[in-house]
């Protein structure tokens, strides 16, 4: 508070100072250009020129604000994008919580469709559509996902297996999976999914061929 007051009277003291140098002597100033004449007093002259000053001084920032604008522009609609985007992600992966396929479905795409990493929404927004049983949309979703990269091709084919056995399609399952198994090493997880569809196939060969792999890695995982 004090030094507010201080500045205040400070204020107050330099204008009572030039309000008594104005009338004692307001000074005079003429400048002549080829035919025109200006005549003034120096303290009009003086505020002219402060006048002019800060009318330049406000004329830049406004040209600064203007111009920057676009910029401003764009970096608030790619906030009000991901604020959009992180609200639609929540709400999708509440709904497939909840177990409103749906919406998950719908949410999750939309998420997807704006979003630089749009595996992360696809992969459950594929499998809101599986459970819908709405195969045409799954499709569609899995075949955008392949496309992202090579390594979500893989993804791809692991879910495409998932889904076979919850359709009891496990012939397509094993043949999946053992595609796989020829382009890279599977996990155990995978290999006991291929020996669950070789069982419900009845395929014993298959299955005996297939247990001594998992054993050896039963036995390497107990040794680790």
């Amino acid at each position: 508070m004090k030094p507010t007051v201080g500045f205040f009277l400070l204020l107050m003291s330099i204008g009572g100072g030039l309000g008594l140098a104005i009338l004692q002597d307001p000074g005079y100033v003429s400048i002549r250009y080829n035919e025109i004449l200006i005549e003034s007093s120096l303290w009009v002259f003086l505020a002219t020129i402060m006048l002019a000053v800060l009318a330049l001084l406000m004329l830049i920032g406004l040209l600064k604000w203007f111009f920057t604008l676009p910029k401003a522009y764009e970096v608030w609609k790619v906030r009000k994008q991901e604020k959009s985007l992180f609200y639609k992600a929540e709400l999708g992966m509440l709904a497939m919580i909840e177990s409103r396929w749906l919406d998950a479905k719908k949410l999750l795409t939309e998420a997807a469709d704006s979003s630089d990493n749009p595996l992360i929404f696809l992969l459950p927004a594929a499998r809101a559509a599986h459970n819908l049983g709405i195969l045409d949309d799954r499709e569609k979703i899995l075949k955008k996902i392949s496309t992202i990269s090579k390594e979500s091709e893989q993804v791809v084919a692991f879910m495409r297996v998932e889904f076979y056995m919850d359709e009891g399609r496990y012939r397509e399952a094993a043949r999946t999976l053992s595609d796989l198994r020829l382009k890279t090493k599977i996990s155990e997880f995978w290999l006991e999914k291929l020996l669950e569809c070789y069982r419900a196939l009845g395929e014993e060969r298959k299955i005996e061929s297939l247990l001594p792999e998992l054993e050896k890695r039963e036995l390497l995982n107990q040794r680790n």
